[in-house]
């Protein structure tokens, strides 16, 4: 039993739920007939729809078929659910007032009210019928007034009675200094629908404007007259719904294809109509639509005008009327398609003209402050709505674009969606809000990963790599010969190229060197990995970038060995090249031989040294020096053992090439006192020629000072030139002495 009555209340709960809300009882009739009263669930329910508020009453005699028509007129297809009830019996099936409401896009929220019928036999019973019709014409936005077979006359008993109530509404309105049109709306607009024409000859507009102009331009009828001045008429024809008058007791069971298609075409013209009026229209705002609402009720019911009640009202007309110019300027500014640039700049533009207009409204009228509040509140609230629909539509063009970018690129494409939302930002001079940033980077993150799965592959991976592993192949196959390695290279390509499109043919290739295995599908495991790794780099032009300089590599490293290859034989810059290195290999040989031969002298020198053979000594350093004497500044290494004074020094030191006895007096010592031989061989040539001419001018020195003896004349050893001789000379027995001596190093 608990249980049963759990599944009970669970489906009366689902039953609730998907229960339509609409139609609800705006206006209820008491049971007496004599008394109506606005229901609190129908206000409440025209508080809940976003504003603009257009109210669209439709009127006519019962049993005409107003409440199917009304259905028609929203839309809506049998089994009409969620419409309005249609009766089957001679009686009225709707008492009171009924409404659903519709949001049209670009437009607002349109009440559909559907009234009890006129003529009835409860009508007869009761007087409320003229309030009914006065009430919805007060607070409508266009009116629906419905006919069968031939316009009903009858119209205009209840048009007068309205005028009467507009009187006195206006009459107060000027008595509490109130603007009367703020209330009444002029050019208010009727649709007169004739349900079952009467065919006439003729064109069916011409025929219809005919009969209207006749139905409302009766000579001496007032009545006609001032209805036919006051509203704005339009007139549209509905044929019957089914040519078989059985089956017009359920007309709201029959399917679209049982209906006549001129009965559906009818129906759907009759709505574009009464939505192109509801542009120029009246509109309310949900806010304040139960305040008037109340007024028009309280007045239409006991004929008297309450100023409070009036002053309530007029402020929420105002308020209707001024937000609804703003919204209506913002449906002009954008006319065309959205999204468009400057839509900030001029709505602020547009802002400040209505708030200029709100406040003289304040002085006029004495509204209070709380009035301007909420102007600029609803002003606000439309901005918002038109700004966030130009955001929205500037997201389905980029989503657009990013989804054909997607499909006719690569693999990574990230970084060009950011960069495209950026430049549609940029041409239409908005930035998306945080929300919507938000959404576009869910979308852009869902195509990257899409395409990811389905693109990356491993030849994605390697073919970057490929320009810059070319050049090393190459250069082992030119090793031998440029041609012939080129040759070899390009058959090897040819047959594994071959190979490897037959194994992949039969499909006996590894999957680790096919280059179309789908690396992110194998291991999806990757894909999140990826996405964190590389989302918003630009890895295409990377890729690009490191590949185009890897190809550059290769072919400057080719091109170079092409012209090699090509250089024919004697080619001066090659000839210049290998001379250039002989010489220097001719140079660094003379300089070796060079400090061979005095490293030589040295040993010499030491060996006669150690004998304290002086003379043989002294000939020996000096026959060492004069490989010196020519030496220029022209030749670096030379003059890197000698510079420029050093060099006149020794030259100073040849001149006296005397070999007297007496000449080589101190020379062991000062030899002694110098390590010139360890110098020479720790390689510091320079040091050791400067310590070679320090000894023999030591020498020279001391040999002067010993005898007393100004040497102020030089020896000359150039033939032809007079020599100045020591004072104690040597004979030819004593040099050819010395030479012995030099020879075998006798002492």
């Amino acid at each position: 039993m608990l249980i049963r009555r759990t599944l009970l209340w669970v489906a009366a709960g689902i039953a609730a739920a998907l229960r339509p809300e609409c139609p609800v009882q705006l206006l209820s009739v008491e049971e007496d007939g004599h008394a109506f009263q606005l229901q609190k669930e129908g206000l409440s329910y025209l508080q809940r729809q976003r504003s603009p508020l257009y109210l669209v009453p439709v009127m006519g005699v019962y049993r005409s078929g107003k409440s199917f028509t009304l259905n028609r007129c929203m839309g809506l297809q049998a089994p009409y659910a969620s419409g309005f009830g249609v009766g089957h019996t001679q009686d009225t099936h709707t008492r009171g007032i009924y409404i659903c409401a519709e949001v049209v896009e670009g437009l607002g929220t349109v009440v559909w009210m559907d009234t009890e019928g006129l003529f009835s036999s409860e009508y007869a019973q009761s007087t409320y019928g003229p309030k009914i019709f006065s009430l919805s014409v007060l607070f409508s936005s266009t009116v629906l007034l419905n006919s069968v077979k031939v316009l009903n006359d009858q119209f205009f008993g209840f048009f007068s009675e309205q005028q009467q109530v507009a009187r006195v509404l206006r009459h107060g309105l000027v008595g509490e200094c109130l603007p009367e049109g703020t209330l009444l709306p002029r050019n208010h607009s009727l649709i007169w629908i004739l349900q079952q024409p009467v065919g006439t000859p003729g064109p069916a507009n011409v025929q219809l404007k005919t009969q209207l102009d006749g139905f409302l331009t009766a000579p001496g009828d007032e009545a006609r007259e001032r209805v036919h001045r006051d509203f704005s008429h339009h007139m549209h024809a509905v044929p019957a719904a089914s040519h078989d008058v059985r089956s017009w007791g359920g007309l709201d069971a029959m399917s679209e294809g049982e209906l006549r298609p001129d009965f559906v075409d009818a129906t759907a013209s009759l709505r574009e109509l009464v939505l192109s009026q509801l542009r120029y229209s009246r509109p309310f705002e949900a806010d304040g639509v139960a305040e008037q609402m109340q007024m028009f009720a309280k007045l239409v019911d006991t004929a008297q005008f309450d100023g409070k009640l009036a002053r309530k009202a007029v402020e929420e007309s105002e308020l209707s009327t001024r937000c609804g110019d703003f919204r209506r300027s913002l449906t002009d500014l954008t006319e065309g398609e959205l999204p468009i640039k400057g839509l900030v700049t001029a709505i602020q533009e547009m802002r400040l003209q209505a708030e200029s207009k709100a406040t003289e409204a304040v002085e006029n009228f004495h509204f209070t402050q709380g009035w301007k509040s909420r102007l600029n509140s609803c002003l606000d609230a439309r901005a918002v709505e038109i700004v966030q629909d130009n955001d929205q539509r500037l997201l389905d063009l980029w989503q657009r674009k990013a989804s054909q970018m997607a499909e006719n690129g690569g693999c990574f494409f990230l970084d060009e969606l950011v960069a495209l939302r950026g430049e549609l930002e940029k041409a239409h001079d908005c930035v998306l809000n945080e929300e919507l940033q938000s959404r576009s980077v869910k979308f852009a993150t869902s195509l990257q990963r899409t395409r990811l799965v389905e693109c990356m592959k491993l030849k994605h991976l390697l073919v970057p790599f490929l320009p810059w592993l070319s050049w090393p192949i190459i250069s082992s196959y030119i090793r031998t010969g440029l041609f012939s390695g080129l040759w070899q290279l390009g058959v090897h390509s040819f047959l594994v190229t071959g190979a490897y499109s037959i194994l992949r043919m039969f499909g006996q290739l590894p999957a680790y060197i096919d280059l179309e295995f789908a690396l992110l599908q194998a291991q999806p495991q990757l894909l999140d990995a990826v996405m964190e790794v590389m989302p918003w780099i630009p890895w295409v032009r990377l890729t690009t970038v490191f590949t185009v300089m890897g190809a550059c590599w290769s072919f400057m490293k080719l091109a170079r060995a092409i012209a090699d290859a090509w250089r024919p034989a004697g080619d001066q810059i090659g000839g210049m090249v290998n001379l250039e290195l002989k010489l220097n290999s001719l140079l660094k040989r003379s300089e070796a031989l060079m400090q061979q031969g005095i490293m030589a002298t040295l040993q010499e020198v030491n060996a006669h040294a150690s004998h304290r053979d002086s003379s043989s000594a002294r000939l020996a350093l000096l026959r060492g020096l004069s490989m010196l004497r020519g030496t220029s500044g022209e030749d670096p290494q030379l003059s890197a053992m000698a510079d420029m004074p050093l060099r006149r020094r020794i030259l100073h030191l040849l001149e006296d090439c005397s070999t007297e006895a007496e000449a080589s007096g101190g020379f062991c010592e000062a030899w002694a006192s110098r390590d010139i031989l360890g110098t020479a061989l720790r390689g510091d040539w320079a040091v050791t020629v400067r310590m070679m001419v320090e000894v023999l001018e030591k020498c020279r020195a001391s040999t002067s000072s010993e005898f007393g003896v100004a040497l102020d004349v030089r020896t000359r050893c150039a033939p032809g030139r007079e020599r100045v001789r020591s004072p104690r000379p040597l004979g030819r027995a004593g040099i050819t002495g010395l030479q012995k001596r030099d020879n075998f190093g006798g002492s």
